[in-house]
């Protein structure tokens, strides 16, 4: 995709980030260029362009509720000693390499910038000039300076005391600090810049005078600061230096290599080249959203979504099931590293609360820390559903893995979290059981009776666990098995005419049944549930939650885990329809918001959550298990993409299916088994693409088979 000023898409600036740092980064390649700071007052959807660090999520509080902005840089064009504004840009972000590529003109200059950002907190960009005007003087200016934000956003001044310094060999240092952290960063080049100077509303800066036709040069900036290393200080100085010696061409093949890794792990191809970008670019974001070090995987980078650097087990589930389907194991395991190390805080978070055993917060920062006022209520009251996501994740490592990536330890931190959901949130009656009193699923306010949500996941929880952990003694792993089966039974008194509805006596469907069925997978729930949700749901633009306190046009996200559905139903055509729908909101660079206003206006762009499920949507499409012992292929197609092709899909028990369409008959299919056993399955193909009939195969242990 290209976002250009005739861009019929909203235009909503490029996200660069590694998962601990983020750049917003706008059409002009940078941060801002030209002087005139009140035109870019009014931010995007109130979010400042500038570097943003997830770790500062633990100061949310402090920080009016979002993470600030600590700093921005950009770039001056002076012709003829007038500094220019941009009238024209193309730009265009490429997923796989992770590297934006911008072209402006300005002031007569044609200007081509490759924006990016590295693991090591380095945000590079290259500028060449491609023309200018003959006979002008062209003058470039690399800057930094505070966050420019709307006048009734001023705060975010009061928070950053930057304070600027010039070095011997003309870089600019900054110092800074917000509440506890302490930071400090190194504008420099590789190209020796002619003079230092200060810019009206624009800082600190150094220039470059009397550039011609073909003058390239790199801009390095590097920001750490001790939420990142305790030698903060030392760090930077040595990643400048390294940089600086290496250049800009090697460190750029560098950070290309290591997405293009990432991006080889598993492919898919089809024929919509817009679904194919989108595709791509919802993979860099999931990456793009994950903490290198800490593993967790935040909603979004940026304070528009929900303050910023926010971790929500039950979001983070469908980032989890995309990492695993596309087989990025080694990234899916990292992120039960983020719950790996609360293990020995729970105990302490829920004394915190007054309870005894192991809790876990639904709503916390980067480091696991719960972010919500009241503990006790968000446990107990508001989303007791949450810490069932968490044993769901362990348990699909386990079982995609084939077995593998899981320890005793993991299985004991699984015990001490089921048994805390039991003590507290599940009412044994003897032939069945509930969900105690708690708030709806839906968000809602009000409390209910054997909400469907909380029970379902705590039903296929227990289920879970019990299968994952077969070292567990067998009168307790026969229990959970019972309690799951009990919980089952419950959920009858939750139908309504055979639709299961959010809780008992529910008077609205809340748009909760597709996530019983994509949660509660491969059995997933009754079809009526789900299509009388869609229908329940629909509006001119697309889905809705059709409940009291949320209306919208359009919910992005909700119309893929209909999609996720439909395609374990066999509805190709359904399926297909919800997976394209997405177009109709993202941004001219591929941004999925979550939602859609009433009036039109899309919130929350860049909603990691939504570009998860995008990626679990296509990859179920193609691929998934089915609840029969069969691997489905195809169904959730209708025929319209004749040439397709896909590589390792991960499926459950270690297997990985590899498979290529040609004007729309299937040309093959590999399925590889990566574990130790023998392996049965059924192979069933979508019959619209011809050639491969259901049947029976053994893939042997350690071995690939093409069906035919």
């Amino acid at each position: 995709m290209q976002a250009t000023v005739k861009s019929k898409e909203n235009y909503f600036p490029m996200l660069l980030s590694n998962g601990a740092d983020a750049a917003l980064v706008d059409y002009s390649g940078s941060m801002m260029a030209g002087c005139v700071a009140h035109a870019h007052f009014e931010q995007y959807q109130g979010v400042a362009l500038g570097w943003y660090k997830t770790s500062h999520s633990k100061y949310a509080e402090e920080t009016h509720k979002f993470i600030q902005p600590i700093i921005r840089t950009g770039y001056q064009v002076i012709v003829d000693g007038e500094s220019w504004d941009i009238n024209d840009y193309c730009q265009q972000f490429d997923p796989v390499k992770a590297v934006l590529t911008t072209n402006v003109k300005i002031g007569g200059v044609d200007l081509r910038i490759e924006s990016f950002m590295t693991d090591r907190h380095i945000l590079c960009e290259n500028y060449h000039i491609q023309g200018k005007p003959a006979k002008s003087k062209v003058r470039i200016a690399f800057y930094l300076d505070e966050p420019i934000c709307g006048m009734n956003a001023a705060k975010l001044r009061e928070t950053s005391a930057l304070k600027f310094k010039y070095l011997q060999d003309k870089s600019l240092a900054v110092d800074y600090a917000i509440s506890l952290e302490q930071g400090y960063g190194i504008m420099a080049s590789d190209v020796q810049p002619d003079g230092i100077d200060n810019y009206p509303y624009n800082g600190r800066g150094v220039y470059f005078d009397d550039v011609q036709r073909g003058w390239t040069a790199s801009k390095f900036f590097v920001l750490v600061d001790t939420s990142d290393l305790e030698d903060f200080k030392k760090a930077a100085v040595s990643t400048m230096k390294n940089v600086k010696r290496d250049g800009y061409a090697a460190v750029k093949r560098e950070h290309i290599r290591i997405w293009k890794e990432y991006s080889d792990k598993s492919r898919i191809s089809v024929p919509d080249k817009q679904m194919q970008y989108l595709y791509d670019l919802s993979q860099y974001s999931i990456r793009a959203n994950q903490h290198r070090e800490i593993g967790g995987i935040t909603c979004g980078m940026l304070p528009n979504l929900w303050g910023g650097g926010v971790n929500v087990p039950y979001d983070a589930f469908f980032s989890h099931q995309a990492l695993l389907k596309t087989n990025h194991l080694q990234e899916a395991d990292h992120h039960l590293d983020f719950y790996r190390r609360q293990a020995n805080d729970a105990k302490k978070l829920a004394a915190q609360a007054g309870l005894t055993g192991a809790a876990y917060s639904g709503w916390s920062n980067y480091l696991g820390r719960h972010l919500r006022a009241n503990l006790k209520e968000h446990i107990l009251l508001n989303k007791p559903v949450m810490a069932g996501f968490i044993v769901l994740k362990f348990y699909w490592q386990w079982k995609i893995s084939g077995h593998k990536n899981i320890t005793e330890k993991d299985i004991v931190q699984c015990r001490e979290i089921v048994d805390f959901a039991k003590k507290y949130f599940i009412e044994d009656k003897g032939a069945f059981a509930v969900a105690k009193d708690c708030h709806a699923g839906n968000e809602s306010d009000i409390t209910v009776s054997n909400d469907t949500f909380t029970s379902l996941i705590y039903a296929r929880t227990f289920a879970a666990y019990a299968e994952m952990a077969p070292s567990a003694k067998s009168s307790d792993n026969s229990y959970y098995r019972e309690i799951s089966e009990k919980l089952y039974k419950g959920l009858e008194a939750n139908y309504k005419k055979g639709v299961l509805m959010p809780f008992v006596g529910a008077q609205y469907l809340a748009a909760l049944q597709f996530d019983f069925f994509i949660l509660n997978l491969p059995l997933g729930v009754n079809d009526k549930s789900v299509y009388a949700c869609i229908e329940d749901s629909k509006t001119p633009w697309g889905l809705n939650t059709i409940q009291p306190e949320q209306n919208y046009r359009d919910w992005p996200w909700l119309g893929l885990r209909a999609a996720i559905a439909l395609s374990h139903i066999k509805d190709g055509k359904e399926c297909l329809k919800w997976i394209t729908h997405v177009k109709e909101h993202i941004s001219s660079l591929g941004a999925l918001p979550e939602k859609i206003r009433i009036d039109g206006f899309p919130i929350g762009y860049w909603y990691s959550t939504c570009h998860s499920l995008f990626v679990w949507a296509m990859a179920d499409a193609l691929c998934h298990d089915g609840k029969d012992n069969d691997i489905r292929i195809l169904y959730g197609l209708d025929g319209q993409w004749k040439d397709i092709e896909f590589k390792n899909i991960r499926l459950a028990d270690g297997l990985a299916v590899s498979a290529k369409v040609c004007k729309g008959r299937l040309k093959y299919l590999k399925i590889k088994n990566t574990t130790h056993e023998n392996i049965k399955r059924i192979i069933d193909v979508n019959p619209l693409y011809k050639n491969i009939k259901k049947q029976i195969v053994t893939i042997n242990k350690l071995s690939t088979i093409t069906v035919r």
